[in-house]
């Protein structure tokens, strides 16, 4: 027995000896692609779709890691909720299958520390680095990546360190935004897709998705590899969709799949193959499990839903994807500038003058006027005209806007500069206010103020819907020379849309990792404008939402 432990030296043949999954020995009949990863060295990335063996394959390496390399694991989930839950419904069940396991660590009691004589798995939440302050390990797995906390990448690699060449750090997420999170990681990679051969010329082929139709006839459209069969998803027609082999363009059915998947030859083939990080493509159209027609199904029952739409992208082909609506054109954009006008130094009359500023390295400020239409639904029936925007250094650069443009209200970003905010909004008494988001959908209680004198608390999402609703609804002006950065900040947030833990659809603004300031300041200003009615005719805000 100790000659043959001698002979383990990578993750794969750990896991076919030691795991047990569901009551049966660990294979890769089920996921032949994990054989691979599983056994990758130094950085790696993986973007994925949903259930395809991946969340088992991290387990492995942990578990390989601290058996045979007796070396420490630090395991990352988003949330500590969910790194608890993983505990419970991962880890735990995992040890009681394995005997070697069941052996293996001494303590397991806590949920976030698994220990094994000299070394441990570290089980955290991606927010929580405090708890992870003096933890060195050789090995470092982040599970759900887009989901974790932006700076995850750097605190695991200042946890891994002092292992220089040697560490390893896996990151794996299902995608939402290109270029941000396992996408980023993903494209600064060797690109490597899963392929297998074909069983009718026996060349390499793959399965993957193009949401450009090609029309085939008869009914049928191909979107990449899988060619849907009609157009209504309970109509039986649907049943004959099918794959189609990237080489030969031969149907290929579901038992040749997976023979091809199990019996045949696999292998990752690089796009970029002289990157120094290996990051990995695999989606749900290559599982045995999952047959064509059942795509085909979700695919035609998310059409003019975009969170199914969404979902499917994401969760199942691996991909990311924004839906039209749930950002902002530059067609939409450039129309708002139609009146060619620049920007301003003063007001003009009989109108609200707001002022928004967001915080973050630098100070932006958005300067604007508001025209009411109709006495009620003030943001659908009121017209923003941009009269200045731009960014400086230092509060105190913000009190002579105030006195320029004679402004009626100012709204400011309370974080992350509470206090430097909250004295200039001080500075202004009953003409200004520091903003915080709330996470809670809000709907008037948005103005039901907190007890602090300078504050109040808005919904994020509801505004931000309020910004975009704007260029929408044609009720937004712009000056033709306004910064440059003020579009690509508008469009560096994208709406997306998810489900609650009720199972209600939700959405929420995600952004890429690019700055959204501007976007920021401008939400300010309308939350101003609103305030502004209350402060210039001591009316209650309720009264006029």
């Amino acid at each position: 027995m100790g000659l043959q432990r001698a002979g383990i030296t990578t993750v794969s043949e750990w896991a076919m000896m030691y795991r047990y999954l569901d009551g049966k020995p660990y294979t890769f009949d089920r996921y032949p692609w994990a054989k691979e990863i599983s056994d990758a060295k130094g950085r790696f990335c993986c973007q994925k779709g949903s259930q395809v063996g991946l969340t088992q394959l991290a387990l492995n390496i942990a578990f390989k890691t601290i058996d045979i390399d007796k070396q420490s694991v630090l395991y990352i989930l988003p949330t500590v909720p969910m790194a608890s839950r993983f505990s419970d419904t991962k880890f735990n069940p995992a040890i009681k299958e394995s005997p070697q396991l069941q052996g293996l660590f001494t303590d397991v009691d806590s949920k976030n520390t698994k220990v094994s004589g000299s070394v441990a798995l570290f089980i955290l939440g991606s927010r929580s680095e405090a708890d992870s302050t003096g933890i060195t390990v050789s090995t470092v797995l982040i599970d759900e990546l887009d989901r974790c906390s932006p700076t995850i990448i750097e605190m695991a690699r200042e946890r891994s360190s002092s292992y220089e060449s040697d560490a390893l750090l896996g990151m794996f997420s299902t995608p939402t935004l290109e270029g941000h999170g396992i996408n980023a990681q993903y494209e600064s990679s060797t690109k490597e897709i899963f392929q297998f051969t074909c069983p009718h010329c026996n060349k390499w082929t793959w399965l993957d998705w193009d949401h450009i139709g090609d029309e085939m006839g008869d009914g049928f459209v191909r979107y990449g590899n899988v060619v849907v069969a009609g157009t209504d998803p309970e109509n039986p027609l649907v049943n004959e969709s099918y794959f189609m082999t990237s080489c030969c363009r031969q149907p290929l059915t579901q038992m040749e799949k997976i023979d091809a998947l199990c019996n045949g030859k696999s292998q990752f083939v690089a796009e970029h193959p002289g990157k120094l990080m290996r990051g990995f493509y695999v989606n749900q159209l290559v599982s045995p499990t999952v047959n064509a027609q059942s795509v085909a199904q979700k695919y035609l029952q998310a059409i003019g839903d975009p969170m199914k739409t969404q979902q499917l992208m994401n969760h199942q082909i691996g991909k990311c994807h924004v839906d039209p609506d749930a950002t902002l054109s530059w067609e939409k954009f450039d129309h708002s500038m139609r009146k060619g006008y620049a920007m301003h130094t003063r007001s003009p009359k009989d109108t609200l003058i707001t002022i928004g500023v967001d915080i973050g390295t630098k100070i932006h400020y958005v300067v604007a006027a508001y025209k009411i239409k109709k006495n009620f639904n003030l943001l659908a029936n009121s017209e923003c005209r941009v009269l200045a925007a731009g960014e400086v250094d230092h509060f105190e650069q913000i009190d002579p806007l105030m006195k320029q443009f004679n402004a009626h209200f100012m709204v400011i970003d309370a974080m992350p500069e509470k206090r430097k905010a909250t004295e200039l909004a001080g500075r202004f008494p009953g003409r200004a206010k520091v903003c915080f988001y709330s996470n809670v959908t809000k709907t008037s209680d948005d103005f039901k103020e907190p007890d602090k004198k300078f504050s109040i608390t808005v919904d994020r999402t509801g505004w931000l819907d309020g910004v975009y609703n704007r260029f929408n609804k044609d009720t937004i002006l712009l000056p033709l020379n306004c910064p440059k950065e003020f579009y690509p900040h508008l469009k560096n947030l994208v709406k997306k849309y998810e489900y609650n833990k009720d199972g209600d659809v939700t959405s929420r603004y995600v952004k890429a990792k690019k700055e959204d300031h501007y976007t920021h300041a401008l939400l300010y200003s309308n939350v101003a404008f609103v305030l502004s009615i209350g402060f210039s005719t001591g009316r209650n805000i309720e009264d006029i939402m």
